[in-house]
């Protein structure tokens, strides 16, 4: 039966690598805020995600049997964005014939914004350090893992993907919201991860059950305090609920909350109508990143049942 999420796995041999050599493809990956865990995880039975095992801070994506080319790679940290909540992409590739072509026009682009390199290194330093600075701004002090379980032997964890391309494109909508620093731009990203999968009954049924429906963990420990590790989903529904309570009372119900919701706030933003987003008493900045925070966890109901429904 296939899964939702990292699951624990019996490791396959066949997927390590006996030296770089070995290797088809080979790509960085960028993930600030995920542990270096030295786990590795198997992706559909192809690729590896090897994170911390190479150097301190270093997460590579690589695969014996597959020459995984730059969409693919994108796709995949797309979805580990979405299971871990956090700014994860790819770097570069870590192939000299590959990577020429990948960085090609690049440092015209750079150049033109003031900004020279003396090496390619120097270039895939500048890009890495880029995501780093985005997730300083959008992200939070919790350190990602993949899992709270540990275990020894021959065990690895798995990854299955989905296989349906409505699904690929919600999530890349919701990194963008992941992406996005002001509210606006959440909003935005997240109601677009309920267009490409929900009807607008599917939609007003999310509003209504969201507290109830069990989501994919997200697992993480304080970087600064101690390292406990907490799953933040429950944590941001407990955190939303009340403010959900207070819209849907006035409101009167979950469907007029829902479009209330796509014309007073998606629409406003989509069309550059911002008369119903100026701070008032009953609309504030707060209130605008609750708004946010509400949609970030409808979104993941509707992707997650979607997920589900395509492995039936």
């Amino acid at each position: 039966m296939k899964k939702l999420g990292f699951f624990i796995k019996k490791i396959d041999l066949k997927l390590y690598p006996t030296s770089p050599k070995d290797l088809k493809s080979n790509w960085l990956v960028i993930a600030p805020s995920l542990s270096d865990s030295l786990d590795c995880v198997e992706i559909d039975n192809k690729y590896l995600l090897s994170i911390g095992d190479h150097a301190p801070h270093i997460t590579l994506l690589f695969s014996k049997k597959e020459n995984l080319n730059y969409l693919n790679a994108v796709k995949i940290s797309n979805i580990l964005s979405y299971l871990l909540d956090t700014v994860i992409h790819v770097g570069g590739p870590n192939n000299k014939d590959v990577i020429k072509k990948h960085y090609r026009g690049l440092t015209s682009y750079y150049k033109l914004k003031g900004i020279t390199f003396n090496d390619q290194f120097s270039l895939e330093r500048k890009i890495a350090e880029n995501y780093d600075i985005i997730n300083d701004v959008v992200g939070d002090f919790h350190t990602r893992v993949i899992s709270n379980k540990q275990f020894i032997g021959n065990k690895s964890f798995g990854l299955e993907l989905p296989k349906d391309d409505k699904i690929e494109r919600a999530i890349m909508a919701y990194k963008q919201g992941i992406l996005s620093f002001e509210p606006y731009g959440q909003i935005l990203n997240y109601w677009r991860v309920l267009e490409a999968l929900t009807s607008i009954k599917e939609r007003c049924k999310l509003f209504e059950n969201f507290c109830s429906i069990r989501l994919n963990p997200v697992y993480a420990y304080d970087s600064y305090s101690n390292r406990e590790i907490i799953n933040l989903i429950p944590t941001y529904k407990r955190y939303i609920k009340p403010y959900y309570m207070k819209l849907k009372d006035m409101h009167g119900n979950s469907t007029i909350l829902c479009n209330f919701f796509y014309k007073n706030k998606r629409c406003s933003i989509a069309h550059n109508n911002y008369d119903a987003l100026h701070e008032t008493e009953s609309v504030t900045l707060a209130s605008l990143y609750k708004d946010a925070l509400l949609l970030k966890i409808i979104a993941r109901c509707a992707i997650e049942r979607s997920w589900k429904k395509s492995y039936e």
